[in-house]
């Protein structure tokens, strides 16, 4: 293990001033997420544990249950150009679960899972090997003890669209993946101030697949990572958080073709709402990401720059709500140490008539890749989606949309232009 880690670890855990990381596969870096939202949550359990959202119950175990299909026709499902752009039919069923057990007032215990099975029309070789599980899929356990929260939670997925990698295209329609985060963290609420600690391991594995991918370098990526984070945060007023925090971590990959690395990094960081209509969530720091030599891929790359991430959402009224995002953080490599990223989003979600809510979205990446080598890819990615859901009956809801992508990259062969048009009928217990 790199001696820095270890030292670096050791006093954060003396200090006591952990809370849990985003790193994973993708991204690597200071997390959004931590102390401060940790007791505003405690309402929002009270309400969950209410029955607001769960319509079947067994005993003091509350479920949401939902089955559905899609339907969706894609004209670029192998994220290529020209001639050899494919497209095809697809149907998905999909079903999401929902448990909640209040085991006491406080102290809960949820379950979420969606599993999905996609069927292709014409390229049977990408049908769905086994299940599909959704990236939302955890299992989340808090117990409060007076002014301490303690948090256990497993979270998990199988993917298989390559769509959300923006390193990926260039022949890939199919990247089958698992990636597990389990972890533990604590917060100590000292009213003014928030202390946190906490540890996380992640995994990431590419699973076998029967075809889909003309790209040799998705096959060495399997790894874990070790994470220590910290943080400590002030309370300004009941509603508004801010502090410091930071992380130390450590990946391994499997094989020798990428490079294993350490990270450390620390940020500022405000997070709440600065009026009853408006959120915001901040945070800007430095991050060093250290690599070893000696990987296939011939990438010597150390990665030492600001990285941050900055999101207001504002409530127009109660039929118009938007939300506005800048970041920048750095992505494991796939052929290359890592992928730096900057990007900006925008959402919103419309009530515009009675039962009827259309959102939509749009987004702008620049991707660059570390090495420098002929296989470093310097690319922008734009895209946008628009969509509408409407409750049929009681129980089905409707959902319709369109979502649209483009990359366009200096390797000419990883270009891509995607549209997808998609039908969901879902039916709710």
């Amino acid at each position: 293990m790199h001696p820095t880690f270890k030292i670096l670890g050791v006093a954060v855990f003396a200090s006591a001033l952990c809370v849990p990381s985003a790193r994973a596969q993708y991204p690597m870096g200071l997390s959004s997420t931590g102390p401060e939202s940790a007791f505003a949550d405690r309402k929002e359990r009270e309400a969950r544990a209410a029955g607001a959202p769960y319509n079947l119950k067994a005993g003091p175990v509350k479920f949401k249950v939902g089955v559905g299909i899609r339907e969706e026709f894609n004209d670029n499902i192998n994220l290529t150009k020209g001639d050899k752009q494919e497209s095809d039919f697809i149907s998905t069923a999909h079903l999401d679960l929902n448990a909640n057990w209040p085991i006491t007032k406080l102290n809960t215990l949820d379950f979420t899972i969606g599993i999905a099975y996609s069927k292709y029309f014409s390229h049977q070789e990408l049908d769905t090997e086994s299940l599909i599980i959704k990236p939302n899929s955890m299992l989340d356990f808090n117990v409060y003890i007076g002014d301490l929260r303690v948090r256990l939670f497993d979270t998990f997925s199988i993917q298989e669209d390559p769509i959300d990698v923006p390193q990926v295209s260039g022949g890939t329609a199919k990247f089958r993946r698992m990636e597990n985060t389990v972890g533990i963290h604590g917060d100590w609420d000292l009213n003014k101030v928030v202390l946190g600690a906490g540890y996380q391991y992640d995994t990431f594995e590419v699973l076998n697949s029967s075809g889909g991918t003309n790209d040799p370098a998705l096959q060495g990526l399997d790894h874990a990572t070790h994470i220590v984070d910290g943080s400590v945060a002030y309370r300004v007023n009941p509603s508004v958080m801010t502090g410091i925090r930071g992380n130390v971590s450590e990946t391994e990959y499997d094989s020798n073709q990428q490079n294993n690395s350490t990270e450390e990094s620390v940020g500022l960081f405000m997070e709440g709402k600065i009026t009853p209509h408006i959120s915001i969530n901040a945070t800007v720091g430095y991050q060093m990401d250290e690599f070893d030599r000696g990987g296939s891929i011939n990438d010597n790359s150390d990665f030492a720059s600001y990285v941050y991430s900055a999101s207001v959402e504002h409530e127009v009224n109660k039929y118009y709500t938007h939300r506005l995002s800048v970041n920048r953080y750095v992505l494991l490599g796939i052929g290359t140490n890592y992928s730096s990223l900057h990007e900006v989003r925008y959402g919103f979600d419309w009530n515009l008539i009675k039962d009827l809510t259309i959102n939509g979205a749009t987004f702008y990446q620049w991707l660059e890749d570390s090495g420098g080598g002929p296989t470093s890819e310097n690319a922008s990615r734009y895209g946008f989606s628009l969509g509408a859901t409407y409750p049929l009956f009681r129980q089905w809801n409707l959902g319709m949309g369109y979502d649209f992508i483009l990359k366009d990259s200096n390797i000419s062969t990883n270009d891509y232009l995607q549209n997808r048009v998609f039908l969901d009928l879902t039916y709710h217990f």
